[in-house]
């Protein structure tokens, strides 16, 4: 990945929906020659999706908070199995620590993310939870292409 393409990354990353005629006046190539280069960064899994960015408030889920989970005689991802079967939890991390699991929960209110908690707790071999909600967030910001002076 050169210069060039992670230009082309930065501009899709604000925008995802802008003509590649746009980016190619930008990066000085050709639209079909933009075109090639994105393509090849989804064939390289660089980009792996195109996405809407969804306000969680506006979708009723107003409370948001991160359960750390500890398991028995289990694997993470048998715990993310059932998990995934919970449509308030919205990302699962097998992490390094005390626990295990760090999963993120977006709810409507605290009684239903006292429901998601619960049905946490219900899963065989978790053995503890400890939640942590949200008061505000600071910021959120998506995975962006860093600068060649940013890279260690």
């Amino acid at each position: 990945m050169d210069s060039t393409d992670k230009k082309i990354l930065s501009m899709l990353s604000l925008d995802s929906r802008q003509p590649m005629a746009k980016v190619a006046e930008v990066v000085n190539l050709s639209t079909p020659a933009v075109h090639a280069r994105v393509k090849k960064l989804e064939e390289h899994g660089v980009i792996s999706g195109y996405s809407l960015n969804l306000n969680p408030r506006k979708l009723d889920r107003a409370i948001s908070a991160f359960i750390r989970i500890s398991i028995g005689k289990a694997s993470c991802s048998s715990i993310a199995d059932h998990l995934l079967e919970i449509p308030e939890v919205e990302e699962c991390h097998s992490v390094a620590g005390e626990e295990c699991l760090l999963v993120k929960v977006r709810a409507k209110n605290t009684e239903v993310l006292n429901q998601v908690i619960l049905r946490t707790r219900q899963i065989e071999n978790v053995t503890k939870t400890i939640s942590m909600v949200v008061l505000k967030t600071e910021f959120e910001r998506p995975t962006q292409i860093l600068k060649e002076t940013e890279l260690p």
